[in-house]
């Protein structure tokens, strides 16, 4: 009989300490998103280029010409020419250009955890006939510094106590872009996260935005099992 009760104790501790394990892990899901600022712009086809301030002057640039931006409104960008004058350019005939940065001396490979979660991104957007994201090395090392940075300060937030928001973080290491978003996200398993971000309309946005053309992921071990999941979403 005393051998029947301590069977029944032990079996109601043990199930009583995996309920709380597992109580202490309760998925969390939030996405966040920003415009980057157009520093340059290339020419994507020819057309009137209006040539100074006063607008007196016309001329036509050549097609993959390279301008830097100081300024833009709705439809202009405003540059500087290469002879030091200010030029006017209609966004109808350019694009945001981003210049390839040199990356770190480390290679920041995806791990298979990131892998699988980039499988599931791409097979979403191939699904909805959008192009799949590339994997962008230097956004995998944001991505992986924001998840261990929630871990280690025990938080779950875009702004880090350690490195601001997730476009500090970019700007901070050199990471150009036109407009760029961050899916942050804990669970038990990488699909689970992925169906919790699906399940979220702003998240699902950012999964399927047309604009984004790269991403970096980065998949962290939570101390008391789960994974700590970031995406950084970029258009270059």
């Amino acid at each position: 009989m005393r051998k029947f009760i301590f069977i029944i104790i032990s079996l109601f501790l043990i199930t009583s300490c995996n309920t709380k394990e597992k109580a202490q892990l309760k998925p969390m899901t939030s996405s966040i998103y920003n415009k980057g600022k157009i520093e340059k712009v290339k020419i994507v086809k020819e057309s009137n280029f209006k040539k100074n301030l006063s607008f007196s002057f016309l001329d036509t640039p050549d097609k993959d010409t390279i301008y830097s931006v100081i300024g833009e409104t709705k439809d202009y960008y405003l540059v500087e020419l290469h002879n030091h004058n200010i030029g006017v350019i209609d966004k109808s005939i350019a694009k945001a250009h981003i210049e390839k940065i040199v990356l770190d001396e480390d290679s920041y490979k995806a791990t298979p955890n990131e892998d699988e979660m980039l499988r599931y991104i791409n097979g979403e957007r191939i699904k909805h006939g959008l192009n799949p994201l590339k994997i962008d090395e230097n956004s995998i090392k944001i991505a992986r510094l924001k998840s261990q940075d929630m871990i280690d300060n025990k938080y779950f937030s875009h702004y880090s106590p350690t490195y601001g928001s997730p476009f500090n973080m970019l700007n901070k290491f050199n990471i150009k872009y036109i407009c760029a978003g961050e899916n942050i996200a804990y669970n038990t398993s990488i699909k689970r996260a992925h169906e919790a971000l699906m399940d979220s309309k702003e998240h699902k946005e950012s999964i399927l935005s047309k604009s984004y053309t790269h991403v970096g992921i980065g998949v962290k071990e939570m101390p008391k099992g789960g994974k700590m999941v970031t995406e950084i979403f970029i258009q270059k």
